[in-house]
C-alpha cells in the first residue's frame, strides 16, 4: 500500500489575509467568491484521503459496527448519549448534571451572568433564546461529549496532549491521531454563516467544499483557536478569533486529478437525534444554507505554506486547519445570521 501513497497540498492561498481567514475563522459578511477557487501545488502535504473505515463510515463512535478492533466499553451508546435528553451521569457526573439542569430551567437564557470572563462586558456566550427547551439539552448534551477511546471530543475537551500520526499503511503524519493512528475527530456546534458543498448550478460539485459556522458559545470560538494554538508549530499564542466564526474544509479531488469532483454526501440529519450513521437519514447538502443549526465533524490538519517548501518537512513550520469529515443538520435557521436579535429602525 505505500506505492499508493500521494501527497497533496490543502494550501487555501498564499496571501497573507486568505492565511488569516483559513487558521482564524471567516467573517459573517459573504465572502468573494474567488477566495475559494483554489489550485493546489505539491507541497508535501500528505494524504487528504483516509483509510476507508475513517472516509466512507466516519467517527467509530457514531457507527460501533466499524469499530471491531477498538477497545470494549460500558459506556452508554452514542444514540443514548446523544437523543433529546439531559447529559446523563457517565457523561458529566450527578453533580454537573444537576447544575446543568438548574441553569436550563433558569429564567436566564444566556450564559451572561454566568461568563467566565471576568473584567470584560457583559456578551450573551451561549446563544439559547431562539431554541426550544429540548434542543437546549440536546446541545449541552452534545458539548459534553467527549469519547477518547474512539478518538472522538467535542472541541472543548480537546486535550492539547495528543500528537501527530505517522507514516504506516498511510501516512497520518498531518494529522491528530488516537493510539492507533487513525485521525481523532472534533465536534463543533454553530449556525452556518457560509457553505459551498454545491455548485450554484446544483449539479456539480466543487473541488473544494467549506463551510463556516458562528459558533453558539463563545467558549467553542476560544477552544477552537487554543487547538489551532496549541499545535501550529510554532506556538501561536494569539487571542480570541476576531472574526468569531470556524471554518471547515476538504479537497474532494485527488492532486492533479483530470476527474470531477465527488458530491460531498457526509450530511446527517441529526433533526431528532444523533445516532449510528447507518440509523440515520442522509440531508441533502444543497438544502443547507445561512443560519441552520449544525455539528460540524472535523479532522485537525497540518496547513503548510509553499513558501516554505525548500525546507525539510521536519523543520517546516506549520499552521493548523480544520478538515471537513460531516455535517450532522440540527435545526433549520433564520437567513439574517449577522443582524439575528438586532432591533433598530433608522
Amino acid at each position: 500500500m505505500g506505492n499508493n501513497k500521494r501527497k497533496a497540498t490543502s494550501t487555501i492561498s498564499s496571501t497573507d489575509i486568505e492565511f488569516r481567514r483559513q487558521r482564524y475563522g471567516v467573517t459573517v459578511f459573504k465572502l468573494p467568491k474567488p477566495m475559494f477557487n483554489i489550485h493546489r501545488n505539491r507541497v508535501d502535504v500528505e494524504e487528504e484521503v483516509q483509510p476507508d473505515d475513517i472516509t466512507r463510515h466516519g467517527s467509530p463512535t457514531l457507527d460501533r459496527t466499524n469499530s471491531a478492533d477498538m477497545p470494549k466499553t460500558t459506556a452508554p451508546d452514542a444514540q443514548s448519549r446523544l437523543t433529546p435528553t439531559a447529559p446523563s451521569e457517565y457523561e458529566t457526573g450527578a453533580v454537573e448534571t444537576a447544575q446543568i439542569e438548574r441553569e436550563l430551567n433558569s429564567p436566564h437564557t444566556s450564559d451572561t451572568e454566568r461568563s467566565i470572563d471576568e473584567g470584560t462586558s457583559p456578551v450573551d456566550s451561549l446563544k439559547f433564546e431562539e431554541l426550544n427547551k429540548t434542543m437546549q439539552k440536546r446541545v449541552q448534551a452534545i458539548r459534553q461529549f467527549n469519547d477518547p477511546p474512539h478518538g472522538v471530543y467535542y472541541v472543548t475537551r480537546l486535550p492539547d496532549t495528543l500528537r501527530f500520526g505517522i507514516e504506516q499503511s498511510f501516512d497520518m503524519s498531518n494529522f491528530l491521531v488516537r493510539f492507533d493512528n487513525h485521525a481523532i475527530l472534533i465536534w463543533l456546534i454553530g449556525r452556518i454563516v457560509a457553505v459551498h458543498l454545491v455548485e450554484e448550478d446544483g449539479k456539480t460539485w466543487p473541488d473544494n467544499v467549506y463551510i463556516s459556522v458562528m459558533p453558539l458559545c463563545k467558549e467553542d470560538v476560544r477552544a477552537a483557536t487554543r487547538v489551532c494554538n496549541s499545535y501550529s508549530k510554532p506556538k501561536s499564542t494569539g487571542e480570541l478569533n476576531p472574526f468569531g466564526s470556524v471554518i471547515a474544509s476538504k479537497f474532494q479531488k485527488k492532486f492533479n486529478s483530470n476527474k470531477a469532483a465527488p458530491k460531498f454526501d457526509a450530511v446527517y440529519d441529526a433533526s431528532e437525534a444523533m445516532k449510528p450513521r447507518k440509523d440515520m437519514h442522509p440531508y441533502p447538502a444543497e438544502k443547507l444554507k445561512r443560519g441552520d443549526l449544525v455539528v460540524l465533524e472535523c479532522r485537525v490538519k497540518k496547513r503548510f505554506d509553499a513558501k516554505d517548501a525548500d525546507m525539510s518537512k521536519e523543520k517546516r513550520p506549520f499552521a493548523i486547519s480544520y478538515q471537513l469529515n460531516s455535517v450532522f443538520f440540527l435545526q433549520e435557521g433564520d437567513l439574517d445570521v449577522a443582524d439575528s436579535g438586532a432591533k433598530y429602525n433608522l
